[in-house]
Order: C-alpha cells, then sequence, then structure tokens
C-alpha cells in the first residue's frame, strides 16, 4: 500500500503545434522570389549599349551611267559583214574594221574561220602556221570567256565567237594586205576603214549622244534598258549602225544622289571611286548636277576608257571620307522637346556646370503667387540660351531674373536630338550632334559638354525607356 502511495501519478500535456520561425522566413523569402521573377518576366527590358569610337562605313556604292564621245559609223551598203577588228581595241585612223559583201566570205575562207576554236591553236583555218602574238590574242580572246562565264548571260558565248572570228579576220587581212575593194570567187567585198582614231565597239543602245545635263532617273531603270548587238546576224544595212567608235579618252560616270551627299559634294572638287568591277580605283572630278529635284553626280575622267569601253553602266563605290567619333545606333535615338531660358534669368553653379538655379513664379488654384528656387538640370546651351526639362514648368510660369523685377514668360521650346544615358541606374537623357549616319548607325560628336563620352552605356532602344526611369 505504502508502495502504490508513492507512485506519483504521470500526466501528459497535449503538446501544440509551433511555428518554426526559420519556416516563416524561407516562406516570405520564396514569395518574395516568386513575385520579383513574375515581375522581372513581365515586364520590359532595357537593353544597354556602350558607346565607342569608331568610324561609319556608309553604303555608297551605286549604278553609274557612263557617257563616252561615240561616234557611230553606218554601213554604206547593204551585205554580209565581217569584222576584222576585236571589240574593244584600238584602232588607227585607216585602219581595217570590217569588210560588206554580197559573196559568201574572204576569198572562200568564211567556212574556216567559224571552226571549232577548242583545235590546237598553232594553226589557222586552213593551215596556215600563227606566229606567237597571233596565239597570244586567240588564247586571250578565249580565256577571257571562259573566266567571266555564266549559264545567265549565254549571250557572252556569241560575243567570245565574235572575238575569236574577228582576231582571225584579222590576222588574216593583215598577211593578205586587203585593199578597199577586192574582187574574190565569192564576190566583192569593200573594205570599211575607220576615218578617225577611236576604240572599236559593235554595240549600240540610243544613249550614245545622251549629255549630262540629259540624264534623268529613268534613264538607271535596269529592266528597260535594250542593247543592240551588231554582230549578231553579221548583216549590214545601208543606212543602218555598223560600228561605233569611241573618239575620246575623256569620259563621265553619271550617279543618282540624295541631296545630303549632294550638299557634302558640292564643297569637293574630286573624289576617290572604286571600279567593283574590276577592283581599280580612279579620283575623278566630281560636280553636282540638279534636275527638278533629282541629283545627279558627274565624275569626269580623262583615261581608263578603254578597259570599260563596251559598258553602259558600271557599279562603283565613292570611297568618301569617313567621319570618326562615337558610335550609336539609330535606335538608341530620341526626340525631345525643352523650354529655352535666355541666360539673364539664370543664375550658374560655379562647381557643376550641368545643373542651373532658376526662380521661379507660378500662381496656385487661388491666383496667389509662388515664388521659389528650383535646381535645373542643363541638356543644351546655344549661344546664350539654355535647355531645361520641359516638366519643371506649367503654362503661364515665369523666371524671375535675380535681384530684378523683370520677368521672362516660359513658352518659347526647342527639340533636341540625344539618347538616354543610363549609367547611374536611371535614365538621363544626353543631347548628340550626329555627323554621319547610314541605316543602321550613326556618328556623333565626341567632347561636348552636355552629350556622350566614350564607354557611356545607353538604351539601346529609346522608345523603351522614359526621363528618369530606374532600371
Amino acid at each position: 500500500m505504502t508502495e502504490k502511495k508513492k507512485k506519483k501519478k504521470i500526466i501528459k500535456y497535449r503538446k501544440h503545434a509551433g511555428l518554426n520561425v526559420g519556416t516563416v522566413l524561407f516562406g516570405f523569402l520564396f514569395i518574395y522570389m516568386v513575385v520579383c521573377m513574375i515581375l522581372y518576366l513581365t515586364s520590359s527590358h532595357i537593353a544597354p549599349y556602350e558607346v565607342t569610337k569608331g568610324t561609319l562605313s556608309g553604303n555608297y556604292k551605286y549604278t553609274a551611267l557612263a557617257l563616252k564621245s561615240e561616234v557611230v559609223v553606218e554601213a554604206p551598203e547593204s551585205g554580209s559583214v565581217i569584222y576584222y577588228a576585236r571589240e574593244g581595241t584600238e584602232i588607227g585612223t585607216n585602219g581595217s574594221v570590217c569588210s560588206i559583201s554580197e559573196g559568201k566570205g574572204i576569198i572562200g575562207k568564211e567556212e574556216n574561220v567559224t571552226q571549232d576554236t577548242s583545235e590546237d591553236l598553232s594553226s589557222s583555218g586552213d593551215g596556215e602556221t600563227l606566229s606567237g602574238s597571233d596565239k597570244k590574242r586567240l588564247r586571250a580572246a578565249i580565256s577571257s570567256y571562259s573566266i567571266n562565264f555564266t549559264g545567265q548571260d549565254f549571250q557572252k558565248a556569241y560575243e567570245m565567237k565574235a572575238d575569236v572570228e574577228s582576231a582571225i579576220l584579222d590576222i588574216h587581212a593583215g598577211e593578205e594586205g586587203y585593199g578597199d575593194s577586192v574582187l574574190t570567187d565569192s564576190g566583192i567585198f569593200n573594205m570599211c576603214r575607220a576615218s578617225q582614231p577611236g576604240i572599236v565597239v559593235y554595240s549600240v543602245d540610243e544613249f550614245e549622244s545622251v549629255q549630262p545635263e540629259d540624264v534623268t532617273l529613268d534613264m538607271f531603270d535596269m529592266k528597260s534598258y535594250t542593247k543592240e548587238n551588231l554582230r549578231l546576224d553579221a548583216k549590214a544595212k545601208s543606212g543602218k549602225p555598223l560600228y561605233k567608235l569611241i573618239s575620246d579618252e575623256e569620259w563621265s560616270l553619271i550617279i543618282p544622289i540624295d541631296s545630303k551627299l549632294a550638299s557634302e559634294l558640292t564643297d569637293q572638287t574630286s573624289v576617290t571611286i572604286r571600279f567593283l568591277k574590276d577592283g581599280t580605283t580612279a579620283s575623278p572630278d566630281v560636280s553636282v548636277i540638279q534636275n527638278g529635284n533629282i541629283y545627279f553626280a558627274e565624275l569626269d575622267m580623262n583615261d581608263s576608257v578603254v578597259r570599260f569601253a563596251t559598258d553602259r553602266f558600271l557599279e562603283v563605290e565613292l570611297l568618301l571620307n569617313k567621319k570618326t567619333g562615337l558610335k550609336i545606333p539609330k535606335s538608341a535615338i530620341a526626340q525631345k522637346q525643352f523650354y529655352v531660358i535666355p541666360e539673364e534669368y539664370v543664375i550658374c553653379d560655379e562647381d557643376n556646370e550641368h545643373e542651373i538655379t532658376l526662380i521661379r513664379e507660378s500662381y496656385d488654384n487661388n491666383g496667389k503667387v509662388e515664388t521659389r528656387y528650383i535646381t535645373a538640370t542643363v541638356y543644351e546651351k546655344v549661344d546664350d540660351k539654355y535647355y531645361v526639362d520641359i516638366n519643371l514648368f506649367s503654362e503661364g510660369d515665369y523666371v524671375v531674373k535675380k535681384d530684378s523685377n523683370n520677368k521672362y514668360r516660359i513658352e518659347e521650346t526647342a527639340t533636341l536630338q540625344g539618347v538616354y544615358n543610363i549609367n547611374k541606374g536611371y535614365a538621363v537623357f544626353r543631347e548628340i550632334t550626329i555627323l554621319a549616319d547610314n541605316e543602321e548607325y550613326c556618328i556623333v560628336e565626341e567632347g561636348t559638354t552636355f552629350g556622350l563620352a566614350q564607354y557611356d552605356h545607353i538604351a539601346l532602344d529609346a522608345d523603351s525607356v522614359s526621363d528618369d526611369q530606374i532600371l
């Protein structure tokens, strides 16, 4: 009994579930991270761009219209034509260009000159041995065609054939010493000789008499351009074009340009160009022609015409002096409007040229005058006027001249081009001066008081940011 009394009654207490502080903190942190993630995914992001120095490689490639001193020679009679002079070569006065015949050809040899040009060039069509220079001429004609061959322009095959035939016939003419008129078994053929020195071309396109001042934009429409190859059917018609001569080394290239480039070229006397056909460069004289609202650049040269004798249109690149400065994308440029404050109403900060103090006078809803000092950021200073944020004032506000009763009504505005500087974690508008531009980038002036500096960070897309936006 005594032992039972000694036993103590044990009562179990119900344990209450308590909050774990660590669990609560983790839960709050998890919710915060989820909210931040949602805000990040749903908000618009401002992509930064680091400003660096650079040059602008503008797209200054143009299709140029080549105008030369061209003399079209008409056929004196009708008949079959055999051309001797190779197209694009120079010929002297009284040089043999071609012959017109009512018969089959030259002394019955016409069949020989059209033989397969892949035969061994050690002999001509009738077995005569060719000299080293003659072989070189024939190989040059064939290799030129081979190098420039394209399946999209089979016309070149006919031109190659005509070039080879002309080279062979020129060799025969030199050997036989043909006169102006020869009677053969095949009939009479008359030699056509050049009346003046020049470069021989066997095509016409109705641009032969066009002058630089006559050029219009329609002339550059390649879809409507046609060129007649005079050697295709080997037939001549009396009074119709037989061949033409480029009689002068002086020639011109005409390119259509915009008003901006026209203004730039007006102050220049010459310009460097690159011919995209062969990569060579030239430095022609330059002048600007205006035809209505269309501008053209006339590039005058006095050499190299023989290299482009058969070309009416040439692809050229203007190698203009490229501007250097700070290179920024055009997408970063924004337009912003500012109030203009005369200098006499400004209190300058000697320690900070980017800020000024103004005494603003405004009226409350009850018509009571309120005067207070405000600090304004300077975005630009032109002559004696400061450009300040338009949001600092309301319509009808005044700025008061210090220690005077003179007041200036806030109303004059001006627009500046600029970008949003984001160096400090929020967007600040900075004015820029564009020196040059192309489709994607522009070069802006460096070292301006209220502008940009190298390695500044700006908003890549100006439309995605607003003034003083925190990033």
